[in-house]
């Protein structure tokens, strides 16, 4: 919506009865995007697995009208899904739903934008503006996600595929020194924050980044309670028919003991995340409801989102020290990928998808 695209072809193409833009090049190896809206630059990193394409990048989103909103605010959304299963299409539904529910939904202009900057209650110095982001937001989101679910259902109501997403919302208010941020994310596609001087703003920066998300997986210690009590609630049903079970892959060839996952043994279906989008077959401890976090960011500060294709080989510091040295968005999106790409070789790990969006925030940008 008005970006800048650069080093890269945007066109329209449909897939599984979508309309879809999609970034490409002449080198189908990297994928890149590029631009830049009044107080926000960005940059996209698509680094496809052979054979495999299933991380979706949806292009930053500006809610319609917000910059002609008589200096009511600026407001943003970022949306990334990760697909996994035999193609795409869930991934593909979800980008799409979502970033279009959040761009079009009109309770940002009714319940957010609608604020009277010259009321005292909404002046920077105020809290109310965050409260009134906050609980617009959540909103807004839950009701994406939901909708992402329900058309990714109806459309493949009995298919092993599914996706993660997760989404960020950006928004200032005029005059305001912090820009206000919403995370909502189902999966384990983690976004970060990584501050201009490694901290402040009161936010913990332990490791030089401040998670906004944290993977849902059965590792994460209120997923796994979450999922205990639905296991447990199964345990007088007959083997082979219980819908929910932490069980751990076996490789058939060698015998090497996998990560855990949530097994449905009715379905035959197993999943490495607790919470995900589309996957009609998957326990039935396994939720399509994103959580929630909301944040600060201020004039410097880095924003990353990126797929397990990359989480998997690097930390949140990792992450945060090439996104320093990056000159701007795009070489930082193009550094976590390719470093990421070769700590995946190099580790002889399995091939993945590797996707990064990375967004530079300075409200002086016009």
């Amino acid at each position: 919506m008005g970006a800048c695209v650069s080093a890269a072809k945007v066109v329209e193409e449909t897939r599984h009865g979508l309309r879809l833009r999609v970034c490409t090049e002449k080198d189908k190896r990297r994928r890149k995007t590029s631009g830049s809206h009044a107080g926000v630059r960005f940059g996209n990193c698509i680094v496809p697995c052979a054979g495999k394409d299933h991380d979706r990048c949806a292009e930053a989103n500006a809610v319609p009208e917000v910059m002609a909103n008589n200096g009511r605010g600026l407001l943003y959304s970022f949306v990334l899904c990760d697909g996994h299963g035999r193609h795409a299409a869930v991934a593909d539904i979800a980008s799409a739903e979502i970033s279009g529910a959040l761009a079009g939904d009109k309770r940002w202009h009714s319940d957010y934008l609608s604020r009277d900057p010259s009321d005292k209650d909404n002046s920077p110095e105020s809290s109310a503006p965050a409260a009134f982001f906050r609980e617009c937001a959540a909103a807004v989101l839950g009701d994406a996600f939901a909708r992402a679910q329900a058309a990714s259902l109806a459309r493949f109501p009995s298919h092993r595929i599914g996706s993660t997403a997760t989404a960020l919302v950006l928004a200032r208010s005029p005059g305001a020194f912090a820009w206000q941020v919403a995370a909502a994310w189902v999966g384990d596609s983690r976004a970060i924050l990584v501050p201009k001087d490694g901290g402040g703003g009161g936010l913990d920066v332990g490791d030089g980044a401040v998670a906004l998300t944290e993977d849902h997986r059965t590792d994460l210690p209120r997923e796994r309670e979450r999922v205990l009590k639905v296991q447990a609630a199964e345990k007088d049903a007959p083997r082979g028919k219980r819908k929910t079970v932490l069980a751990r892959r076996v490789c058939d060839k060698t015998g090497m003991v996998g990560p855990e996952v949530l097994y449905n043994e009715a379905t035959g279906v197993s999943l490495m995340v607790t919470r995900t989008i589309g996957d009609p077959l998957r326990a039935e401890a396994v939720l399509a409801e994103p959580e929630l976090g909301f944040f600060e960011a201020r004039d410097g500060d880095w924003l990353v989102l990126a797929s397990d294709g990359v989480w998997d080989v690097m930390s949140n510091k990792d992450v945060a020290d090439v996104v320093r040295k990056g000159k701007d968005p795009t070489r930082a999106a193009v550094q976590v990928a390719t470093a990421a790409k070769q700590r995946r070789l190099y580790g002889a790990l399995a091939p993945d998808d590797i996707s990064v969006y990375v967004i530079e925030i300075n409200s002086s940008w016009k």
